[in-house]
């Protein structure tokens, strides 16, 4: 994982799944994502994984109208969700929360990697902000 910020997108996997999206038409893809992190329930959540979980889940967050940090590195899902107006309905936002759960757990490469930096806090603060955004 290339991270340059505490951000969800201010790391190479979660630009690249960015590009990715561009793809997609439908919210297959943004749900697919997700579901995989719910399905790799007890085994070690792999790094890359739990960053393309985080920008799915920007995504979902974008689309309920809610603001959430722009940058140049976001501009492929802003791009997305500008021009896919697409309504979430609540499965897609309960699997995010369980996502980020999972995310934020001991058995989680990305949470482990973040809590050996002086920035851990920051990226904890930036994660479940994006989970109080679901839950709003």
């Amino acid at each position: 994982m290339g991270a340059w910020g505490v951000g969800n997108f201010e790391n190479d996997t979660a630009c690249d799944w960015g590009y990715e999206l561009e793809q997609s038409d439908d919210l297959s893809f943004v749900n697919r994502t997700i579901q995989q992190i719910l399905e790799d329930n007890g085994n070690y959540l792999d790094a890359d994984l739990a960053c393309k979980g985080l920008a799915a889940i920007e995504t979902i967050v974008r689309l309920m109208g809610k603001q959430s940090e722009q940058s140049a590195y976001s501009e492929a899902v802003d791009n997305w969700v500008k021009t896919h107006p697409l309504n979430v309905d609540d499965d897609s936002k309960i699997n995010a929360i369980k996502a980020i759960e999972r995310i934020l757990a001991h058995e989680s490469e990305l949470a482990e990697l973040w809590e050996e930096t002086d920035e851990y806090q920051d990226w904890i603060i930036a994660v479940t902000e994006l989970k109080t955004m679901l839950e709003t």
